[in-house]
């Protein structure tokens, strides 16, 4: 690449899309529009920029992926930022975006432009374009064109493979709790003696509860990507390991660690031992503002509260990144790994309760059967946070390996150790350590499987200058 090429490239790269600071920043914004990680918006902001170095430099009309063309529609909307500042003072050019005709020949041409700017991608980077932002051409083509704009404060969306499997699952299950009662010469299920039904209605509701458990994980999405570089860090951690409580828990032991609160000689009253400090965290604030407390529910609520209200904007970044899943969802999901057993329930139990009651039969085994049988799948199906992803629990299992020497309590090289051992591993960790006496003040004790806190939890185309280009249905030129 030549040292022209190359400035113009730094130069693109380096671009400040919101040209200073910004309450909501562009790749928020292309985030929360998208329904992206925020991550994922920064990775296709990058792939942006690429690709308007491309259309600079190719000299042939050059096509974007659709999430890069979605980047490039936003980025128009920032009139000053595009058409002055990039266009004008980097480029040097116009860069226009035009509208697709339609129609198979605009199909087929820009089928041909997109493999054309995949090998220019390549030629010009030294790598390949990555597929998730750069998908194949009849991928790209294909199902990236079917996007919608829908409300989701009025609308779920739902991606729909979990969705065909869970169904799938349904329609299995519901076979085979129709058939196996029929091998034996179709034999009515409805017909068969107490203690014959019973079993048939036990083995379907331990395959109920294990549809339902795997339900919950295929829908507990997103997985954790290959060599995931997210960076917890210890009011993260606390979050995933135990929600807010254990915020708050951790908050705690890391201000004592670091000799900025103690537990004063009643054993009560948790106290400030100088002024508060610039460098701590919105969670350690919030705990030292409330300071001296007792060990007290009552208390602790309102210490508890505003450590909730410092840590809101993180919650709300750890959904976007599909760390942590909305509470919505989290509905959605117990809902929908609950379906098998109201199958067994409704078409199975209530069918056959009825009928016992009409003919005056005992049904008292059966009730209790259903009863206690419903109960306790229930609990199995819904048993475990449903907080956390895949990538959530990915993540926090690989901080409990790396801080597992934490554990002991003497091997604690920092004042901070102290907020990361108790955010993994509980209270209990404390037991025997330099500050033990903060683990008697805790009014809860907790452990490494423990949630709760301290005192009640909260719980188209471009080209430059005579250029033009395509994307999904845009193509552009002067």
């Amino acid at each position: 690449m030549s040292p022209d090429r190359s400035q113009l490239l730094a130069s693109i790269l380096t671009f400040d899309i919101d040209g200073g600071e910004a309450a909501l920043p562009f790749a928020a914004r292309l985030a929360r529009e998208h329904g992206w990680s925020r991550s994922y918006a920064d990775r296709v902001i990058e792939e942006y920029k690429r690709y308007v170095f491309l259309a600079a430099t190719a000299g042939f009309t050059v096509c974007p992926s659709e999430d890069v063309d979605a980047a490039w529609h936003m980025h128009l909307t920032y009139t000053k930022s595009y058409w002055k500042r990039l266009c004008g003072e980097v480029l040097e050019r116009p860069l226009h975006h035009e509208p697709t005709k339609g129609g198979p020949a605009e199909g087929a041409k820009h089928l041909a432009m997109y493999a054309e700017t995949l090998t220019a991608y390549r030629e010009a980077f030294s790598h390949a374009a990555p597929a998730d932002v750069w998908p194949a051409g009849a991928e790209r083509f294909g199902d990236d064109t079917r996007h919608r704009v829908v409300n989701v404060a009025r609308n779920w969306v739902i991606p729909k493979a979990p969705i065909k499997r869970v169904a799938q699952l349904t329609a299995a299950f519901i076979l085979i709790a129709l058939a196996v009662p029929g091998c034996n010469g179709g034999v009515n299920p409805f017909a068969l003696k107490n203690a014959d039904f019973l079993t048939i209605l036990g083995c379907a509701l331990v395959a109920a509860v294990c549809i339902g458990r795997v339900v919950r994980s295929v829908m507990s999405t997103p997985n954790a990507p290959p060599d995931d570089e997210y960076h917890l860090n210890w009011e993260q951690t606390a979050y995933l390991a135990g929600g807010a409580g254990r915020l708050m828990t951790a908050a705690v032991a890391r201000l004592v660690g670091r000799d900025l609160a103690r537990v004063a000689d009643d054993g009560k009253r948790l106290i400030r031992t100088g002024p508060i400090p610039d460098d701590v965290s919105s969670a350690e604030r919030a705990v030292l503002q409330g300071l001296p407390v007792s060990n007290d529910a009552a208390s602790l609520k309102p210490i508890q509260q505003a450590v909730d209200a410092a840590f809101a904007r993180n919650v709300e970044r750890l959904e976007e990144e599909g760390i942590t899943i909305p509470k919505g969802r989290q509905a959605l999901i117990a809902f929908t790994s609950l379906m098998p057993l109201a199958v067994v329930l409704l078409c199975l139990s209530l069918p056959r309760l009825l009928m016992g009651l009409d003919a005056k039969k005992p049904v008292e085994y059966l009730v209790a059967t259903s009863v206690a049988g419903g109960i306790f799948s229930l609990l199995v199906v819904l048993a475990g946070s449903g907080r956390l992803s895949h990538r959530g629990r990915a993540l926090l299992a690989m901080q409990k390996e790396q801080y597992d020497p934490l554990r002991a309590g003497t091997r604690w090289e920092s004042n901070g150790d102290a907020g990361m051992a108790v955010a993994l591993f509980g209270t209990s960790v404390l037991a025997g350590t330099a500050i033990a006496p903060l683990q008697t003040w805790y009014p809860r004790q907790t452990n490494e499987a423990s949630s709760g806190g301290c005192g009640g939890s909260s719980g188209c185309g471009g080209g430059c200058g005579g250029g033009g280009g395509c994307g999904g249905g845009c193509g552009g030129g002067d």
